[in-house]
């Protein structure tokens, strides 16, 4: 009987021993299933975690919860990092979570989906926009340094609860990039349109790539003029796209695509080799030709590919000194100064003129002529259009122009239109001219019969 007791005592401390390891290992696996659910920077869910978490919330919701996703980038992160270091972008990153997690928008879910990206799963009832921009205008200070940031917010109302939840915030994420002014409106609804705009923007992309391969695409040039004697004496290569299906495309309507999607440098290195490969014909026919321009984007400068088979393609060609230039905008020269001029310093020694396009359209205009010696300065078209309009514009052009001759430069006043701005520029002492007064861009053919009838009148 006494062993017996003691067998069921036994038993019975042994069950509870048993129950209390399953409860702690339950436990400890909870503990680890949530961990794998969470930002370990921010404690916040994270993509898998907010996936998992948004799909029970709407399997359980009702029809009268009205549900939206918000996706927030913050814009300049990198600089935060750059001016107060690694751990204020961390602080940063965890502020942004507490700062939604108890704003008034009161979310179900918040996470860091990566980097600077977070995602929001709130009821639309909750969805209150000053509260919104409120949020998304921020100041980060530390010590005597202080900057002001914003955020992007792009919102997907969940209308239609069939789709997944990462197509839910990838809908959210493509309406952040319709917001057009981040100040007054830093957020954008998503409809279904914009969904077709970027698959119509993709599409585009990909003829172009083939049109690329087919020749469609095909280099124009615009004679510049000097303003004195009126005589051409070099051109920039421009595009025209020749779509099969949509007829004659201008460069506004595929190059701003061709930025955003990073097929840019695709396009430049085709133009490029071909007004090289024209030149080059011309020259070794001995047929008379002008120096030409090439337009450099910003995002060339980052593709060490494209700028290595430039610069081969510029030493390879056998021109002589000058007959290639090379063009780019202020900002592109402030993102190249930034990380390493030194490209432009040996592209200038191979004896290729430089080129400052929109002189006066950003902030560090001036900063960039102080630091590198630019050939030809290229005067912002804002200004050229105000001429006869805008009497400070027109004192503006002048001391430009001066001050341009003081270092060196010269200096091109584009989109002259009119004869009164070409009087004024020839009367401001502007070297050259560029406009459709003089000429509109010309196909290769017609290019080649200006040239022809120049070396005409030179014989």
């Amino acid at each position: 009987m006494m062993m017996e007791h003691i067998l069921i005592t036994f038993l019975a401390c042994f069950v509870i021993f048993l129950i209390c390891y399953i409860g702690r290992m339950h436990q400890k696996i909870q503990r680890l299933h949530n961990d794998k659910d969470h930002d370990t920077l921010t404690g916040a869910y994270n993509r898998t975690g907010f996936i998992r978490r948004t799909e029970k919330i709407i399997q359980d919701c009702t029809v009268s919860d009205e549900l939206c996703v918000l996706f927030f980038n913050i814009k300049g992160f990198k600089v935060i990092n750059e001016l107060f270091g690694l751990d204020a972008g961390d602080k940063v990153l965890r502020q942004s979570v507490e700062l939604l997690q108890t704003s008034q928008l009161k979310p179900l879910l918040t996470a860091r989906i990566e980097a600077d990206h977070f995602v929001c799963l709130i009821r639309q009832s909750n969805l209150i926009y000053d509260e919104l921009v409120s949020l998304c205008h921020r100041t980060y200070v530390m010590d005597d340094k202080q900057f002001n940031f914003y955020c992007r917010c792009g919102i997907y109302m969940v209308t239609d609860k069939t789709i997944n939840v990462s197509s839910m915030f990838d809908r959210a994420k493509l309406a952040k990039e319709f917001i057009l002014d981040d100040y007054a409106q830093p957020y954008a609804i998503y409809d279904n349109s914009m969904r077709d705009g970027f698959v119509a923007k993709n599409e585009l992309t990909s003829q172009l790539l083939r049109a690329l391969k087919d020749n469609e695409v095909k280099v124009y040039y615009q004679p510049i003029y000097e303003a004195k004697t009126k005589k051409a004496v070099s051109a920039e290569a421009l595009v025209r796209w020749e779509n099969s299906q949509m007829g004659q495309l201008f460069p506004g309507q595929f190059i701003p695509i061709l930025e955003e999607n990073g097929y840019i440098s695709e396009l430049d290195l085709y133009i490029a080799n071909h007004t090289t490969e024209f030149l080059r014909n011309r020259t070794a026919q001995g047929k008379f030709t002008i120096p030409v321009s090439l337009n450099l984007s910003r995002k060339d400068f980052y593709n060490t590919k494209m700028i290595d088979m430039l610069i081969s393609n510029l030493r390879d060609t056998y021109l002589p000194v000058g007959y290639v230039c090379i063009e780019i905008t202020e900002s592109a020269y402030a993102s190249l100064a930034e990380h390493n001029s030194e490209i432009l310093n040996m592209i200038k020694k191979m004896g290729v003129k430089i080129l400052l396009d929109d002189f006066g359209s950003g902030y560090s205009s001036f900063s960039a002529i102080q630091d590198f010696d630019f050939d030809i300065i290229k005067l912002d078209i804002g200004f050229t259009r105000q001429i006869g309009v805008n009497k400070n514009a027109e004192w503006i052009i002048q001391s430009i122009i001066d001050m341009s001759h003081h270092i060196g430069s010269k200096v091109i006043a584009e989109g002259v239109e009119t004869q009164q701005q070409a009087d004024f520029l020839v009367g401001m002492n502007c070297d050259y001219i560029q406009g459709y007064l003089y000429s509109k861009p010309l196909s290769q053919p017609e290019f080649e019969n200006l040239l022809d009838r120049y070396q005409e009148t030179i014989a």
